[in-house]
């Protein structure tokens, strides 16, 4: 099929329909994931990978997520990212004990400031 769409259309219109391609992927598991309870108000989702960033996947991906009604505002509950597991482990690295809660180390919380001296002055109780 792609072969036939770059003999056709050229490689603009090939890369136009990997990304419309991918970016209703995209819509299709999140929508069945919301459909199975698996998505809740505070859910961030998150895209990583070129195959998920790349070209106009993040405009289009947002403007279908947007039709799913998770978020007033859908552009700040998702990430785009070119390695998660990368950036996830790099930022593991630098500051394990400030993500979260002073309680509850990992877990993801955004918005607060750096736990770290909190957890400390926990530990030494």
């Amino acid at each position: 099929l792609g072969s036939e769409i770059y003999s056709k259309y050229g490689l603009k219109v090939l890369f136009a329909v990997i990304d419309e391609v991918m970016a209703q992927v995209i819509y299709r598991l999140v929508k069945v994931a919301k459909e199975e309870g698996l998505v809740y108000p505070e859910t961030t989702i998150g895209i990583t990978g070129r195959a998920g960033i790349s070209g106009e996947k993040a405009k289009l991906t947002l403007k279908y997520l947007d039709e799913l009604g998770l978020h007033s505002k859908i552009e700040e509950n998702v990430v785009f990212v070119d390695d998660g597991l990368a950036r996830g482990a790099a930022v593991m690295a630098r500051c394990m004990n400030s993500l979260g809660t002073t309680f509850n180390p990992l877990g993801g919380h955004r918005g607060g400031k750096c736990i770290l001296g909190q957890r400390i002055k926990l530990q030494n109780k």
